[in-house]
């Protein structure tokens, strides 16, 4: 959860420029991309995979709702995501490109994501991922909350406002790195 809420928070710096998110990431890598923590990170996504992967099992033989259909059917998108998210960083731009996986490589430069033809497909495929991780959080927070006593009701309606705010965050994320930019007076 450390690694994620830095890695979306920096993300979410893509508005205000290279500058300041290349600076915000500068200092969350000095948490996450260390010599003892990056292994450690890496293997607690790839134990969340395989763990996600057997209850995708184990819970479609249930009989389920909407909302836990929603939470397999996420879990699924973030399985291959993550392998191919991690795989691009680790294997494909570090490894045999030896390039940093900064501004630059998030955002496609120097053509951008939107002007060029190949990059262009990474706009659904990034914004389906920061959609997908923070609502497949919050449908786990849904189910959490209703084994702890609240009302279903209760739990639904939230769940439905983390999706829509995961849409929000993955929309301003998005718009972020297609180019939009704000600036602060």
């Amino acid at each position: 959860m450390i690694f994620l809420t830095l890695h979306i928070a920096n993300h979410l710096t893509f508005p205000a420029g290279e500058g300041t998110y290349n600076a915000v990431m500068k200092v969350f890598r000095h948490v996450y991309r260390n010599d003892i923590l990056q292994p450690l990170v890496v293997a607690l996504f790839l134990f969340q995979v395989g763990t996600g992967l057997f209850f995708v099992w184990r819970h479609t033989a249930a009989p389920t709702d909407r909302f836990r259909t929603f939470q397999i059917a996420s879990g699924v998108y973030l399985a291959f995501y993550v392998l191919g998210h991690m795989d691009s960083v680790f294997i494909f731009a570090r490894t045999y490109l030896g390039i940093d996986t900064g501004w630059g490589f998030a955002t496609g430069a120097p053509t951008g994501l939107v002007k060029d033809p190949w990059n262009i497909r990474l706009v659904p495929h990034y914004w389906l991922g920061a959609f997908f991780v923070l609502a497949h959080l919050a449908a786990g927070a849904r189910a959490v909350m209703i084994a702890h006593g609240v009302s279903k009701a209760l739990a639904d309606r939230l769940m439905v406002g983390g999706a829509v705010l995961a849409g929000l965050v993955a929309t301003v994320i998005m718009l972020g790195m297609c180019g939009m930019r704000v600036q602060f007076i």
